[in-house]
């Protein structure tokens, strides 16, 4: 059994890097996990090379700033090694885009890439004059409305996420980091293209195709943070209209596959799990990734403590067991590992 950074820097660099299969000589950017560059300078370089390093500037987002980058790109690692190393690439293959350059690292890249950015953000004291959503259009001057696009995967959480946005910041005082950043990262990509369109910018792909995987990655962006209510929340879900969601089902897999892996690995992913530890100097990046193993199954994977590791794994138990009942996922658990089998 493999630890999780030997996955890592043994995934072949066609399955995250969706550019690899047309200038593989000349893709410019490095495995942050194997490479010590760092992992704002891989996001940002990933962001670059794709012609799209200005959605920073225009979302008023600081790289240099972003909350831990290091988990950014493991989700994004991660993620890979899922969609590759289990069945899902064949159920859920998606078509390369023109040039020939592999659609799922590249609608993945702007999923997990993006999934946490505008958690810099989502402070209390933050755009306190922002009440509404149209508040918020008017801010970031938003002129492509992803929560109007309908949501048809996973309708009923689709459907709850303008009223959601109203919950969190009447309920908590601030503007969801999820919702946020799948509000920028559309308008931001659809404007992008259009500009490189008019300028005949013909170096990348810019086809009306992307709009679509643009949307795809929106979506499963603003789903991220929505919870269905615990009982102690139900009565806040009821004020706002969206106590409905009590009774939805768990997410499954098929519902919204990008979506459905953004939460697994979002949530199992180590290096936010062990920040504080990392945060103290107890153990570096790479020692907790070695700590961790992960073997990969058809549908599903199992997670164990490494031997020698002294990392304390309860905190991933916990975090595997959170996963109920936001998504459909059987969890079978031990003292030093737990196995979740994809529904």
């Amino acid at each position: 059994m493999k630890s999780i950074f030997e996955w890592y820097t043994l995934l072949p660099a066609n399955q995250w890097d969706y550019y690899y299969s047309i200038n593989h000589e000349h893709n410019g950017i490095s495995n942050p996990f194997i490479n010590d560059a760092g992992y704002d300078v891989f996001i940002k370089n990933y962001f670059m090379r794709g012609g799209k390093i200005d959605i920073f500037e225009y979302s008023q987002i600081k790289i240099e700033s972003l909350r831990l980058p290091n988990h950014i790109s493991s989700v994004f690692f991660l993620g890979s090694c899922l969609y590759f190393y289990t069945s899902m690439h064949k159920k859920y293959s998606i078509k390369d885009n023109e040039p020939g350059y592999h659609a799922f690292p590249f609608i993945w890249f702007l999923i997990a890439l993006f999934h946490d950015n505008a958690y810099q953000m989502e402070d209390e004291n933050a755009f306190k004059h922002i009440s509404t959503l149209e508040d918020l259009y008017k801010e970031f001057e938003i002129e492509h409305f992803i929560l109007d696009t309908p949501c048809s995967k996973c309708k009923p959480l689709g459907n709850a996420r303008k009223r959601y946005f109203e919950y969190r910041r009447e309920e908590y005082g601030i503007i969801d980091h999820g919702l946020l950043g799948g509000i920028l990262l559309y308008d931001r990509l659809v404007k992008i293209r259009k500009a490189k369109r008019a300028a005949n910018e013909n170096t990348l792909f810019w086809g009306i195709k992307l709009v679509n995987q643009y949307k795809l990655a929106a979506n499963a962006i603003t789903l991220h943070n929505i919870w269905l209510p615990s009982p102690d929340r139900l009565e806040r879900y009821k004020k706002h209209q969206i106590d409905y969601l009590a009774k939805e089902r768990p997410v499954k897999c098929r519902d919204f596959p990008l979506f459905y892996l953004l939460g697994i690995v979002d949530t199992i992913e180590p290096l936010k799990t062990y920040r504080t530890e990392i945060d103290r100097g107890t153990f570096t990046n790479e020692e907790v990734l070695r700590s961790i193993n992960m073997a990969f199954e058809q549908n599903s994977v199992k997670v164990s403590l490494a031997d020698q590791a002294t990392i304390d794994f309860k905190k991933m138990l916990e975090k595997a067991k959170g996963l109920r009942p936001w998504l459909d996922v059987d969890i079978n658990t031990s003292e030093s590992s737990f196995e979740l089998t994809f529904n």
